[in-house]
Formats: structure tokens, sequence, C-alpha cells
């Protein structure tokens, strides 16, 4: 019981928070007032899951391809 929890605890740390840490940097950021710091982890939970669902594999490559020109963003799906 105990390892299956463990190793579910493993899966979520990489799937997720390690993309946000690594492709947004986020353990970086210093924003830390009132409801900021939710608002723009979910605004990057959003982005890593609409690169997931259009199968992009390498978000770092895509967060900068995507700020060089917003026509890229619209041809996404899901948008």
């Amino acid at each position: 019981m105990g390892s299956a929890i463990w190793g579910s605890h493993w899966a979520i740390e990489n799937s997720l928070h390690y993309v946000k840490d690594v492709a947004f940097l986020e353990d970086c950021n210093r924003m830390r007032s009132k409801q900021i710091p939710v608002v723009t982890s979910l605004l990057r939970s959003m982005a890593i899951n609409l690169l997931n669902f259009n199968k992009i594999t390498n978000i770092t490559q895509a967060r900068k391809l995507f700020a060089w020109g917003i026509d890229n963003l619209f041809s996404l799906k899901g948008i």
C-alpha cells in the first residue's frame, strides 16, 4: 500500500511539477502576493495541458516558438 502511494506521488511529480520547474522556471518565480502565484500556476498548467493535447513533447522549445509569434499559438487545436 505504501509503495503504491509513493509511486503515484512520483508519477505526479515527474509529469507536471518537473515540467513546470524546468520549462517555466516556476521555482525561481518571486511572485508571492495575494492570488498571483495561484493564477500563474493555473495558467502554466493550462498551457502544458494544451501542448500535451496537441502532441507537443518539447515544452521549452514550444514556449519559445509561441513567444515569437502569436499566430503560431492560434494554429493549435483546442483554442
